[in-house]
């Protein structure tokens, strides 16, 4: 995780239109890691971070969209209550329980679109813990989009994120 500790959680891209859209830093793409069916773009003219994906190509594979994942148990019960990294650390189980379900993890993670209630920058510390634990150095980052809303689906929820993955066939 010490890889992911020295940068902001979250980079700030750009803000418009009420919409605030982020990178997620996951960790540093070694050389050669591009070993997928897909790979990170840095097109020429956008920001190049070397902590996440202005945009990826993929080659071929199993395209798996998952729902937006909840902070909830299997019953149904939200996790967390008033815990931002609890909910958020749930989520992320959430995920890698649905990804599994189809032969993936994280690491075939291509785009994730973050919903927060309240502000994003406040949660920056714990985006940083819980990113470092399921995601691997090394991975390419996936592209991401984070957006500030009023409210989400369970009373108490303060985060949803929906995943698109890739499977590496």
């Amino acid at each position: 995780m010490d890889w992911i500790k020295g940068r902001a959680s979250l980079l700030a891209a750009s803000l418009s239109a009420g919409v605030l859209t982020l990178g997620l830093l996951v960790a540093p793409v070694a050389q050669g890691a591009e070993a997928k069916n897909f790979r990170s773009l840095m097109p020429e003219g956008l920001l190049n971070s070397p902590g996440y994906s202005q945009a990826i190509e993929i080659d071929k594979g199993k395209l798996v969209i998952l729902a937006g994942q909840m902070p909830v148990d299997d019953k149904g019960a939200l996790v967390g209550r008033g815990d931002f990294k609890a909910q958020l650390t749930r989520v992320f189980e959430n995920i890698v329980l649905a990804l599994k379900s189809a032969g993936l993890d994280t690491s075939d993670i291509v785009k994730m679109n973050f919903f927060v209630v309240g502000d994003l920058q406040q949660n920056r510390s714990a985006f940083g813990e819980v990113l470092g634990h399921f995601f691997k150095p090394g991975t390419t980052p996936p592209a991401g989009t984070g957006m500030g809303v009023t409210g989400l689906a369970v009373e108490g929820q303060m985060i949803e994120i929906d995943v698109v993955a890739v499977s590496r066939e």
